[in-house]
């Protein structure tokens, strides 16, 4: 494995992380406090995490897709997808 594989590895992480990051703040994180009742929302606030969370779903997606086809540069790597 050359040096340039293992740095393009490291940045496929490193996007792959943050598409995660993204999800979990734009969609998971607001659900639960909802849920569990952390915070009180009014109804114009409650709409607006309904239509935000599935766009920020969407962006996260959209870089850990970027995470892949970075990947797909390494020598020798077979995408079984």
């Amino acid at each position: 494995m050359s040096r340039n594989d293992e740095q393009t590895k490291l940045t496929a992480t490193f996007l792959n992380t943050i598409a995660v990051a993204v999800i979990v703040a734009g969609t998971i994180a607001p659900l639960f406090s909802v849920l569990y009742g952390l915070t009180t929302l009014t109804p114009d606030q409650i709409r607006f995490i309904a239509l935000a969370a599935p766009t920020w779903f969407l962006i996260g997606v959209a870089i850990h897709s970027l995470a892949r086809l970075v990947l797909r540069s390494v020598g020798g790597s077979h995408d079984p997808v």
